[in-house]
């Protein structure tokens, strides 16, 4: 429960109209969901202006509202004016996470930041209870948005924090206030508004600034970059994971094949329903996690068992002799990397086809680092290629280049369907389809369920 009183002072706002709450039990910032009693933040994006859907929040019950703009609402609806929705939202959720003396759990890296979010969260809901942000709410809205959700019942708040620009991960971790910051790898991601790989280590490592005083960082010791935070220079608590490097927990005796991986750390077993090769790491993110905040070994197991892939993010489904990973959700090199690792490594007599689509935000890299992708898909026992888009398209030239897999290149998805449909028809298969959200790659997920199933 917020005071009005404490948003206007949290906000930095004036109270223009008094209206009739002296409190709020919650935030919306979406004029489409709003719920009786809700503070509705007016919003000003750059293709809307929630300013426009005042009247209407107003008549689903809304009787307090933040704003940056003149209005005109009944004398019942409080009004906050500020001079910016978006930084007040940010400025509340700072003002509401110091009101809970909990372990608050920051997530960043180039990739896995979700899987990593969601494995965590399994593992510690073993004991506490959790609150985690949903899908990838990592943003200048998703992140207080979150932090505004928590209640006394909660004993654990787990964030993600994502960024495509210089200075957005400062401004989340200032709001977010860690006492744990989590790296999961560092590579080439926002190309177009980092700059470099050192660009993107430079830019999340800002995390660590707003971390609370007494605060822990958890990193991957395996990646170049992270392993600066072995550095004296450094001097907060530190643990560090890896399967390659030398670590705090590191994990050996690695198995892996089409349905899960096992490991062992500090003579532990350890199984994972997954053959997605980076999910150990992620896993060993959590499994520090859990060891900092005094779960057992037995409880990070049953965890690590339970959790299960968030959507889009390389899961499995079988259809009749065919296996299909959906990593639709998104794309860099990093993640692509990965996704056509556990292609390449899935087990059996199968034909195995990649389905790809263009990387976005890769700024004057691109071109080199789909072809980069091209030699590296070349050099696995990977059988078919299908790709789609402009840049994905060197891609599959690369392939063609160097290998004599067969490569279909495409500029249309209703192309990819068709030569789908030929390369699917009377083989057993895995198929893996990965690309950037704008590429909306599900679409070839879709199409592959609905031929599977007619076959």
């Amino acid at each position: 429960m917020l005071l009005i009183s404490e948003i206007v002072k949290a906000t930095n706002g004036k109270l223009v109209s008094k209206g009739l709450v002296l409190n709020v039990d919650a935030v919306s910032t979406d004029s489409r969901n709003v719920l009786p009693g809700e503070l509705f933040f007016a919003i000003v994006g750059e293709k809307f202006d929630a300013h426009n859907f005042l009247n209407e929040v107003v008549k689903k019950g809304i009787t307090a509202v933040v704003v940056s703009k003149p209005v005109s609402l009944p004398a019942q609806v409080a009004v906050i004016k500020v001079k910016d929705t978006t930084e007040a939202l940010g400025d509340l959720a700072r003002y509401y996470r110091n009101k809970f003396d909990i372990p608050v759990i920051a997530i960043t890296g180039s990739a896995g930041k979700t899987t990593t979010k969601d494995m965590i969260a399994s593992v510690l809901s073993e004991r506490y209870q959790v609150l985690k942000s949903v899908k990838s709410f990592n943003n200048k809205y998703g992140v207080p948005l979150t932090i505004l959700k928590l209640r006394k019942e909660h004993m654990v708040l787990i964030l993600e924090l994502g960024t495509n620009h210089r200075g957005e991960i400062a401004a989340l971790a200032k709001i977010a206030q860690p006492t744990m910051c989590v790296f999961t790898t560092i590579g080439e991601s926002h190309l177009e508004g980092l700059g470099s790989t050192l660009g993107v280590f430079k830019e999340k490592s800002q995390m660590v600034r707003h971390m609370k005083r007494d605060g822990i960082v958890v990193y991957n010791s395996d990646n170049k970059y992270l392993r600066a935070f072995s550095s004296d220079k450094y001097r907060f608590p530190k643990f560090s994971y890896s399967v390659e490097q030398e670590s705090d927990f590191k994990a050996e005796d690695i198995k892996q094949d089409a349905r899960k991986i096992s490991f062992k750390v500090k003579n532990q077993d350890f199984i994972l329903s997954s053959p997605v090769s980076h999910n150990t790491h992620n896993a060993l993110a959590a499994l520090v996690c859990g060891k900092l905040l005094g779960l057992s070994y037995n409880e990070i197991k049953s965890g690590l068992k339970k959790f299960k892939n968030p959507d889009g993010r390389q899961n499995i489904c079988a259809i009749k002799k065919r296996v299909l990973i959906d990593d639709t959700y998104n794309a860099n090199p990093v993640s692509y990397r990965s996704a056509i690792d556990t292609l390449n490594k899935w087990s059996g007599n199968v034909t195995k086809i990649l389905v790809c689509g263009d990387m976005l935000e890769l700024g004057e890299e691109k071109i080199e680092q789909h072809k980069s992708l091209g030699r590296v898909v070349a050099d696995t026992n990977i059988d078919v290629v299908v790709t789609l888009g402009t840049n994905a398209a060197y891609i599959g030239q690369e392939v063609k280049k160097f290998s004599d897999k067969k490569v279909y290149i495409c500029k249309t998805i209703k192309q990819v369907e068709s030569r789908l449909k030929t390369v699917c028809r009377n083989t057993s298969s895995v198929i893996l389809v990965k690309g950037s959200r704008g590429m909306k790659m599900e679409r070839a997920v879709e199409f592959l369920k609905q031929y599977f199933k007619k076959l």
